[in-house]
């Protein structure tokens, strides 16, 4: 009997804690901050509970994901979609330079974001418009040799360039099917000698311009034949100069030379089996130039020939998984970058070795704000569904009282017998 009223009681208290700690009906925990954290990542764009009490508004609580490597260790969770800095409204496109600084091509936003290898918010630019260095739904984006940042600022049938820090360089605009225009610029990539290709996806081709926007050639027209397009978006240049051209009406990918000059494909056929893709928009190499594919709520990666090697992802919000992705990137450590447009969301994984990469960290993730579900996943994320769960466990609900007024609180994963 005294063992019964414990539990209920103990049920009760979370149940009081967790709405405290919310703020509302959907219940959220408090996690022990990891002793070796650094300065950045306590403060860092506002973005965690820190040291028991959490430095965001308590109905932000939700609004944030937890991510851990392959053993289980946390890692880190950056803050919900929004205006601010380091938050994203549909991120389109994502580029590195020789550094590793990530730049986000934040379409809904009209913005361009630049963070340091570890994640840290360096500088934003750009506003709502069509004056110089401003947007209307950007896309892609490229950053070249020097440094230098081109957009694909595609509502406004435009490229932009910048500096590595925002400063307003050149432009180069002229929206129409003639030599050197462009309608509805998809994706955008620099070779090694500063050529410039965009892919003009109304006009089904793709044009090279150099660096300061003088028209050079072009290739293509509307079609599913060798050489031929049918709504190109994604572009990217391997190691040997060799172009790659999601060509996403006719679900395939293209490889031509620098030149234009049509060597192979891969896919052709709509569908979700490997090798299979329906609408792929995004297109990234790695320094071995595997080939990184986006379609379809995942990621299939090829050999320069277009053998099948491996894929991942599914549509959803958890780890893992992606709601209408649209960029790809791959750093020089083979570290994959995901733009999840439709979770507001950048998500970081693992370099490829010949399986599934592990899930580094999330930037922007989110957790449902209806249920207060955090999802599973298999790199140590928690599952719990409803309180009345946490009452099969009466060991870890006397800890959990026992250990409350020191400022942390312990999860107990029931599903996966975690805590």
């Amino acid at each position: 009997m005294k063992s019964v009223c414990l539990v209920c009681a103990s049920a009760i208290f979370l149940t009081v804690i967790c709405g405290i700690v919310t703020g509302n009906d959907s219940y959220s925990f408090q996690w022990e901050i990891p002793s070796n954290w650094t300065a950045h990542q306590q403060i860092t764009t506002e973005k965690v509970i820190k040291n028991g009490n959490s430095v965001l508004p308590a109905s932000n609580i939700l609004d944030c994901n937890w991510a851990y490597d392959s053993n289980g260790i946390w890692v880190e969770v950056w803050v919900t979609s929004g205006t601010g800095k380091g938050f994203f409204s549909d991120p389109k496109g994502v580029a590195l330079d020789k550094n590793g600084n990530l730049y986000v091509a934040d379409s809904s936003n009209s913005l361009t974001q630049k963070f340091d290898p570890s994640g840290k918010f360096l500088t934003q630019w750009g506003s709502y418009g069509s004056g110089n260095g401003q947007f209307s739904a950007p896309t892609g984006i490229a950053v070249d040799t020097n440094g230098n940042v081109y957009v694909a600022d595609s509502g406004n049938d435009r490229i932009q360039v910048f500096t590595s820090n925002g400063t307003y360089v050149n432009q180069w605009e002229s929206s129409g099917p003639s030599n050197g225009q462009v309608s509805h610029s998809g994706g955008i990539a620099v070779d090694t000698n500063g050529n410039v290709y965009v892919t003009d996806s109304d006009n089904d081709r793709i044009l090279v311009f150099t660096s300061n926007g003088t028209y050079e050639n072009q290739w293509g027209s509307p079609g599913s034949g060798n050489g031929q397009f049918s709504a190109p978006m994604g572009i990217v240049v391997d190691t040997n100069g060799n172009i790659y051209v999601a060509d996403s009406g006719n679900d395939r990918i293209q490889k031509f030379t620098s030149i234009g000059a049509y060597v192979t494909q891969f896919g052709g056929s709509q569908g979700t089996n490997n090798d299979q893709f329906e609408y792929p928009t995004s297109i990234a190499v790695d320094t071995n130039d595997n080939v990184y594919v986006v379609d379809n709520d995942r990621i299939q990666v090829f050999t320069s020939t277009g053998d099948f090697v491996t894929r991942w992802g599914s549509m959803g919000t958890d780890n893992y998984s992606f709601s209408n992705p649209m960029g790809i990137a791959v750093d020089g450590k083979g570290n994959v970058y995901v733009a999840d447009s439709a979770n507001d969301r950048i998500e970081k994984f693992s370099p490829l070795s010949g399986m599934p990469p592990i899930q580094q960290e999330l930037i922007s993730a989110g957790v449902s704000q209806e249920t207060g579900d955090i999802q599973p996943s298999p790199n140590g994320e928690f599952t719990t569904k409803n309180i009345l769960d946490l009452v099969y466990d009466l060991v870890f609900l006397i800890l959990l009282i026992g250990i409350f007024y020191e400022g942390y609180c312990f999860i107990r994963d029931k599903t996966n017998k975690k805590t």
